[in-house]
């Protein structure tokens, strides 16, 4: 039984399978800023060093994807980005590297994962043009001051000043409705 056979009883309004799939709308035209992140990430990495060593090298190592994952969004200073659109396959890929440790010390609300991830939401934000994506950085970024000491709040300030930007119309949005439109 293959997709044509469960589609097959399916109203089409006019709309054939393939047709979804042959008009896919294009990519929604880049609505992201440039972000410099590169002195964030030197902060990021001085404050990494103060971790305790047994924690160090995992922190490290997922602070550095983090940094590839800039670079491959953003570019750099020397290098930038023309249009800033989001690799939801490099983003992913960050998740899927996390280690157990990391997730237990966030459940912990240790400051570091917290703050780790809330520069990782930065990248979220940049895939908010999928309709499955939207609203996702706001939510993140918010439950992230909430769990986070207030005396540590100034590390999730740069972050949320990133992602702090214009909706995006909704014709940039990714959507099956824009699909069969």
């Amino acid at each position: 039984m293959g997709i044509q056979t469960i589609v097959a009883g399916w109203k089409d309004d006019g709309v054939t399978f393939e047709q979804t799939w042959t008009h896919c709308p294009l990519m929604p035209t880049p609505v992201h800023k440039m972000v410099h992140w590169e002195k964030r990430f030197e902060e990021l990495a001085d404050l990494v060093a103060t971790a305790p060593e047994q924690d160090r090298q995992m922190y490290t190592t997922l602070l550095s994807s983090l940094e590839e994952c800039f670079k491959m969004t953003f570019g750099t200073l020397a290098e930038p980005v023309d249009q800033v659109q989001g690799k939801f396959e490099c983003i992913m890929r960050w998740l899927y590297s996390i280690e157990d440790d990391f997730v237990m010390r966030l459940q912990q609300k240790h400051i570091l994962p917290i703050i780790l991830l809330a520069h990782f939401n930065v990248l979220v934000q940049t895939l908010e043009h999928f309709w499955f994506m939207q609203g996702w950085s706001e939510h993140l970024m918010s439950g992230l001051f909430q769990v986070l000491e207030p005396q540590y709040g100034h590390w999730l300030q740069w972050p949320a000043d990133q992602i702090e930007r214009p909706a995006p119309s909704d014709s940039g949005v990714l959507s099956v409705r824009n699909i069969i439109d």
